[in-house]
């Protein structure tokens, strides 16, 4: 049959040297401490509004196609890679007219209110 483990019946940091400023409660103890600060998480990740945008077929013919691409010895190919090479390949093929000056001012205003917090 095994031993069992005794607990000791004193306390064992009983034996350790004290400092007479804690027994006594010196000023030092007694200072408030201060919760380290929490990083705010953003609320949506980068890949989720990606994810919420594209249908589960589109993004699993994406991370096949990345998957190729490594295979076949491009290693450091990612899915926004595939992304921008697919948007260079679509615009090369159309002739794009860009917005009036006034639309892109009212879409950069609009930019800044939301970062502001302020709805119109």
């Amino acid at each position: 049959m095994a031993k069992s483990f005794k607990r000791p019946t004193s306390n064992y940091l009983d034996a350790l040297p004290r400092n007479k400023a804690t027994e006594e409660g010196s000023a030092e103890e007694k200072k408030p401490v201060q919760k380290a600060r929490q990083k705010s998480k953003p609320k949506v990740q980068p890949k989720e509004q990606l994810n919420a945008k594209l249908s589960p077929e589109l993004m699993d013919k994406l991370r096949d196609f990345v998957y190729t691409k490594r295979i076949s010895g491009k290693f450091q190919y990612a899915q926004n890679n595939a992304i921008e090479d697919g948007l260079k390949l679509l615009f090369s093929q159309h002739k794009i007219v860009k917005r009036p000056k006034e639309i892109r001012e009212e879409e950069e205003k609009k930019r800044n209110s939301i970062k502001q917090g302020k709805r119109k």
